[in-house]
């Protein structure tokens, strides 16, 4: 693992922001203040870093799961919005977010909503 200067933590972001509100607004947003505030961060998941950041069940199981074969010190961070079915959704966006879950160190619920949904 490669730790930036200062020992502040590389983080990925592996996901493009797109003009569709939602998750895409939260990593606009995020991906903006890291900019701001110097935090240093790649949105390339082949490059070094130390925290992989994934939203809800954006970015798929083998890939979070090739990544924590790999690199042994990694933390991978995820951020649930809630469940997909709630927003109108009817495929396998909320078991794939659960499977991507049971892969994540940390967990972090847009809402107190999120949490039970």
């Amino acid at each position: 693992m490669m730790s930036s200067p200062a020992s502040i933590p590389r983080i990925c972001v592996p996901q493009d922001v797109k003009a569709q509100g939602g998750m895409y607004t939260f990593l606009g947003n995020l991906l903006s203040y890291m900019e701001r505030h110097d935090i240093p961060h790649t949105q390339d998941i082949t490059d070094e870093y130390d925290v992989l950041f994934v939203n809800s069940w954006a970015v798929p199981y083998n890939v979070i799961a090739r990544q924590k074969r790999d690199r042994q010190a990694l933390r991978v961070v995820q951020r649930v919005d809630g469940s997909a079915r709630d927003y109108g959704r009817y495929d396998d966006a909320d078991a794939r977010q659960a499977r991507v879950n049971t892969l994540a160190d940390l967990t972090v619920f847009q809402s107190a909503y999120s949490r039970p949904s």
